[in-house]
């Protein structure tokens, strides 16, 4: 089917977006409080490789792990090094040859997975080590806008399933209750050690009930079984 050029940009700009290397601010700080150097860290639905590249670059060692067969195999030819490694490959059934310290799930990637969410957290709990630490980025469902926009046109499952939104790239993404996925986590062992709330990629700590309201927050949690 042929694409429109407007339609030709946006997918090129969004394959730019997970190819070109960078971290934002607050991902830098998080990573740099909350992970020790040298560190296995696994990133998981990491695209081309946007955060892995910069991770391992502080001192890390990271496996980046997608289902994406042109990321993967964009990352694996461009970025090469003796403390990173591309596989492509499901979260889902991914198993590594060690455990590991740390998962970074960043830029919103559980909203973007198909399927059972569950299972990954499973896999992904199965893969990190005890003490282990996980962060994950995601928008808050109880973000004024959002929050009305589900009120109006799916009340009946406000709770319990995630709204399905499709970005101005094409891409399906899922906005879920965060309380949902710190449930989840507890069941695997994790406990949430700190929650951030996003402004202009600035990581701020707020008062517990105000911090859900924000746009985007950063979950910070700790395997202590």
């Amino acid at each position: 089917m042929k694409r429109s050029p407007k339609k030709i940009s946006d997918v090129r700009k969004y394959f730019n977006r997970y190819t070109t290397p960078f971290l934002e601010k607050y991902e830098e700080f998080i990573i740099r409080k909350y992970l020790k150097k040298g560190s296995l860290i696994l990133d998981a639905c990491c695209g081309g490789g946007r955060a892995s590249i910069p991770i391992s670059n502080m001192g890390f060692y990271v496996v980046g792990v997608d289902i994406d067969k042109k990321f993967i195999n964009f990352a694996k030819k461009r970025f090469v090094s003796k403390n990173l490694e591309f596989y492509l490959a499901d979260i889902k059934f991914f198993k590594y040859r060690k455990k590991f310290d740390a998962c970074v799930l960043l830029e919103n990637s559980l909203e973007h997975i198909e399927g059972s969410l569950v299972e990954v957290l499973m896999n992904i709990s199965r893969n990190c080590k005890k003490n282990s630490i996980l962060i994950v980025t995601m928008h808050s469902m109880f973000f004024p806008f959002t929050f009305m926009t589900l009120i109006l046109f799916d009340l009946i499952n406000l709770f319990k399933n995630p709204m399905v939104f499709e970005s101005v790239h094409g891409v399906k993404f899922r906005i879920y209750n965060p309380f949902y996925i710190i449930t989840i986590l507890r069941k695997l062992g994790f406990k949430l050690l700190d929650v951030y709330n996003m402004k202009n990629s600035k990581p701020r700590k707020l008062p517990f009930v105000i911090k859900w309201f924000g746009w985007y927050l950063v979950l910070i949690l700790k395997k202590v079984k």
